[in-house]
């Protein structure tokens, strides 16, 4: 009537685990398996991975503002020098194109699908801030021209009321 703890069921359980041979590499269907990863080691790979593709992400935000800063000043050139203008656009291409670096060439197990989706977003997305920024400006001029219409109303309200000297 002895009973050790090896005899009780759940440690039966957690020996038979222990004895397994291949306990490690038991089936997980949760895993994502590939061919020729070992998978030991794949948590740290995992969290290297994050940090690229973290990097990466931070350098495609940076990349976009960019972008943004350069439709603003594509359509405010009278305000801006053009020769910083020019820099500023050397700048950003520089840094698109290492942001593509990072994510082609450093995250490349996931990159290339990755980059054909950022690219055309940022395009897109580019091109409708150039749009609506091309729509705000003229709606200023616009309502500048309505505001000399209407001063130039005004006016020649005024000289109307006026009656002349005899």
């Amino acid at each position: 009537m002895e009973e050790t703890t090896e005899n009780r069921p759940h440690n039966k359980t957690r020996q038979h685990m222990e004895n397994k041979p291949d306990s490690k590499k038991s089936y997980n269907p949760y895993q994502i398996s590939s061919i020729g990863v070992d998978h030991e080691n794949s948590s740290e790979e995992n969290h290297k991975l994050a940090a690229r593709i973290s990097l990466a992400v931070r350098f495609l935000n940076l990349s976009f503002v960019m972008l943004i800063i350069a439709n603003i000043l594509r359509l405010n050139q009278e305000m801006v020098d053009p020769e910083i203008a020019k820099y500023i656009l050397y700048f950003l291409i520089v840094l698109f194109l290492i942001a593509i670096y990072v994510l082609v060439f450093i995250v490349y197990p996931v990159a290339i699908g990755i980059v054909l989706v950022i690219l055309t977003t940022l395009v897109m997305i580019s091109a409708s801030i150039a749009v609506f920024l091309q729509v705000i400006v003229m709606l200023a001029a616009l309502s500048k021209a309505t505001k000399k219409v209407s001063a130039m109303n005004m006016k020649l309200t005024f000289l109307g009321n006026v009656k002349p000297r005899k």
